[in-house]
């Protein structure tokens, strides 16, 4: 796996999709080691800070911004974050009200464990959800690399 064949998360989606049609545990293994190289897009808001101390969950960001991402809240009152795998998954409204960055999928798994409260990432939540709960977390981080030097 490159850099090249992760970009525009064609790959991540199309492996997602094969675990949706066959759920073994290969294929549940595949999606978690892209998902451990993959960049995804966040949303969030961004301020202008004159602190640049990110340890309350906030992504410090060039420029002196710092980035809350957005956290939403499932049906059964169980708190997620969302990230999408392109910038097509975000809708144009969710884009009007927030900020989106591109960040590694492993940084995000770090800010979503400093929140106690999120119980998992969900990729693309809008369209073909595909959830990481917190309990994978360590599991992902812990994988090696798969690129390709």
């Amino acid at each position: 796996m490159n850099r090249e064949n992760l970009e525009g998360g064609k790959l991540l989606r199309a492996l997602i999709e094969l675990y949706r049609e066959n759920q073994e545990s290969i294929n549940y293994t595949s999606v978690l080691i892209c998902l451990r190289d993959s960049n995804v897009w966040v949303c969030g808001n961004a301020e202008l800070s004159e602190d640049f101390a990110s340890a309350d969950g906030n992504i410090e960001s060039v420029g002196g911004y710092t980035f809350t991402p957005e956290i939403l809240e499932s049906e059964d009152g169980c708190l997620f974050l969302p990230v999408f795998s392109s910038l097509d998954e975000i809708s144009e409204e969710y884009r009007e009200i927030y900020s989106v960055i591109e960040k590694p999928f492993i940084e995000v798994l770090d800010i979503a464990g400093q929140n106690e409260a999120i119980y998992a990432v969900a990729i693309d939540p809008f369209t073909a959800p595909f959830v990481i709960t917190s309990d994978i977390f360590s599991l992902i981080a812990g994988l090696d690399s798969s690129l390709e030097d």
